[in-house]
């Protein structure tokens, strides 16, 4: 499918806001999440495409559907979190009862800068491939995996030339915290 760059904002009823599988923007555009009542959901793969983007500020809440083939999503242009303090965006699991792994976590192929989030409930809260990292403010409960880098990701030069920018990060109840290489 092929999404259309949108802001979402002040809708109420019960529910979700569902976002459908493919795209979340066009090429060239930015979509962005807004606090809403309702929480955004999803139950497969999301799409940032390159040259494209997505901003979630904060009050956002978004919860994804589990199983192997369940919601992720994947970024190959630029998603930005604006949460100031690490509650402040939370993604997690649509599940009655939540555990770790209900949901398959966020891929970034592209770039990010995460600050004010929570990840709660993934297989791999987030994972990095040959990508620059950036967390601030980021809080990570619940996950079979918290970060995951390879090595590009981790040699990767960024914001006056640090590899890897995490500051005030923290870790609950992860099974593992990082990949097996580490991160830190």
């Amino acid at each position: 499918s092929s999404g259309v760059p949108a802001v979402f904002t002040n809708n109420s009823g019960s529910g979700s806001i569902f976002l459908v599988s493919g795209d979340i923007s066009q090429a060239g555009a930015t979509t962005t999440l807004k606090a809403n009542p309702l929480p955004y959901a999803f139950d497969a793969g999301l799409n940032i495409p390159a040259n494209s983007g997505l901003v979630v500020e904060s009050g956002v809440i978004a919860n994804a559907s589990g199983g192997f083939f369940g919601g992720r999503l994947d970024v190959y242009g630029n998603l930005v979190f604006n949460g100031a303090n690490s509650g402040d965006i939370v993604f997690g699991s649509d599940s009655a009862s939540p555990a770790a792994g209900d949901w398959r976590g966020i891929r970034v192929y592209g770039n990010s800068s995460i600050k004010g989030a929570t990840f709660k409930h993934a297989d791999k809260a987030i994972a990095y491939y040959d990508s620059p990292i950036k967390l601030e403010n980021t809080r990570f409960e619940n996950n079979n995996l918290a970060v995951y880098a390879d090595g590009a990701s981790a040699g990767q030069t960024i914001y006056g030339g640090q590899s890897i920018t995490a500051l005030l990060i923290e870790f609950i109840n992860q099974i593992a915290t990082t990949s097996p290489s580490g991160l830190w």
